[in-house]
Parts: structure tokens; sequence; C-alpha cells
């Protein structure tokens, strides 16, 4: 995955991106998305934000998966965002 120049990788230089899913503890399923670049200030809030994409993280995360959003700010930026896995029937 390529960072892209708004998330802090530029101005920091060569940056990684990283992006991976697997299963939490059952029936929860996480999906961590990370960045070693300059990460989002302390005083940003993701939730007030005028930012296109943490809205959409944030609406896909809390409310169409209903699940929870953390974010890690020691290392870049790491977005986790965790969700109980359904069973969903077709009609």
């Amino acid at each position: 995955m390529a960072c892209h120049a708004k998330n802090g990788c530029e101005a920091a230089g060569a940056g990684d991106c990283h992006t991976q899913t697997g299963r939490g503890e059952a029936p929860e399923r996480q999906g961590p998305v990370s960045d070693n670049g300059a990460g989002l200030s302390d005083d940003m809030d993701i939730r007030k934000t005028k930012s296109l994409g943490l809205r959409l993280v944030t609406t896909l995360a809390e409310h169409q998966l209903q699940g929870k959003l953390e974010l890690d700010r020691t290392n870049g930026t790491e977005f986790r965002i965790r969700f109980r896995e359904t069973a969903h029937k077709r009609t």
C-alpha cells in the first residue's frame, strides 16, 4: 500500500504503510491500518475533523460495522477497527 502525501509520510521522508485483517477474541474481528509517518497531531479530534477520509473511516467503523475505532499515535499513526462478526441470512 502506498502512503498518500496528506498522511505525513512525505513530510517525514519515505514511509511505510501497513494494513492487516484478522480475528480478535471470538467473535470479534479487527483491522489495523498504520503508517510510520509524522502522525496526527495530539489535538486533532478524529470525530470532529473536516477530513472526508477520516469521516468515512469513523462512519464505517462506528455506524456501519457498529464497532469501535481506536487511535494510537505512538509511532506514526495506527487506526484499529474492532467489530463483532455477525451471521446474515440471505432472503
